[in-house]
């Protein structure tokens, strides 16, 4: 079976399809079948200013505090978001029957704007505080003085 989807808006307890009339249609289209319906509710993700800021100036940035307190095996960006993906996205799944604990790691991809803001906070506070760098804020102007 082909998967149908679409969007709409809940309002005072109703349900209200955008173009519901093109939906409608599209389900004459399935053949008789049982099928799940699911609601959830839609966040916005990550922006593209947020994931150039994320790999065009902290990332590179962290790779240069890494590599000078001696993680010189972190060696290009990639590497520095499996380290952060790691360090800043870990969670633990348990399993329901037998209550085992496994551990994953989140992908930035998933996350809304405010997860992904706060990714980013986490990231630039282990800058600050374990590798005495600073991270500027997006549109931060910074000055380089060459001594």
């Amino acid at each position: 079976m082909n998967k149908l989807e679409t969007y709409g808006q809940i309002k005072d307890g109703k349900l209200h399809i955008i173009r519901r009339d093109l939906f409608m249609d599209s389900l004459k289209t399935l053949p008789n079948c049982r099928c799940r319906i699911t609601i959830e509710k839609v966040y916005k993700k990550r922006s593209n200013p947020q994931n150039a800021y994320l790999w065009g100036v902290v990332y590179p940035i962290l790779l240069q505090g890494l590599n000078e307190v001696g993680y010189n095996e972190i060696l290009d960006i990639d590497e520095v978001h499996d380290f952060c993906k790691t360090r800043f996205l870990k969670k633990e799944v348990v399993n329901e029957y037998t209550g085992e604990i496994i551990q994953t790691i989140g992908s930035t991809k998933k996350l809304t704007t405010l997860e992904f803001s706060e990714y980013l906070d986490r990231i630039k506070q282990f800058a600050d505080e374990y590798l005495h760098y600073y991270i500027p804020e997006p549109n931060e102007e910074t000055e380089i003085f060459e001594p």
